[in-house]
């Protein structure tokens, strides 16, 4: 399964419990007024790569996100455009390490895609742009 990515980050301290390995996904429907991550709106551009290519980045630091009681954490862009490949991706890791998983979202998700993706997703980080309807139009 391939998917597209921004960049990664092997020492992520604030996207979730202890230390993380970070997955920026690239591509995002919203665009913000506030975003701090622009550059990973364009749906056609970053880099294309294998599920198996992305856990063969997180392996060799797992001693430090075991220690830490931390994980793997998909944010972005909206990694739900992609929900598919961070279902295979989360689902890896949980068989081959039992890997935490955090999903960092806006909450906007295709149905049929989104139980697959719960299934394996151990918290969810989401990220309500306004309580109030107007506001979050205009803020996205």
């Amino acid at each position: 399964m391939k998917g597209r990515i921004h960049s990664l980050d092997t020492f992520g301290t604030v996207d979730g419990p202890g230390i993380r390995f970070v997955l920026f996904m690239q591509g995002c429907a919203l665009q913000c007024g506030f975003c701090h991550n622009p550059d990973t709106w364009e749906t056609a551009t970053g880099r294309v790569v294998e599920v198996a290519s992305v856990l063969d980045e997180i392996e060799p630091f797992l001693p430090y996100y075991r220690s830490s009681n931390g994980g793997l954490t998909v944010t972005g862009g909206e990694p739900t455009l992609q929900a598919p490949f961070v279902a295979a991706l989360f689902r890896e890791a949980k068989k081959r390490w039992n890997l935490h998983t955090a999903l960092d979202s806006s909450g906007f998700c295709e149905p049929e895609h989104a139980g697959e993706l719960m299934d394996v997703t151990d918290l969810v980080l989401l990220d309500l742009k306004h309580i109030r309807s107007d506001k979050h139009r205009a803020l996205t």
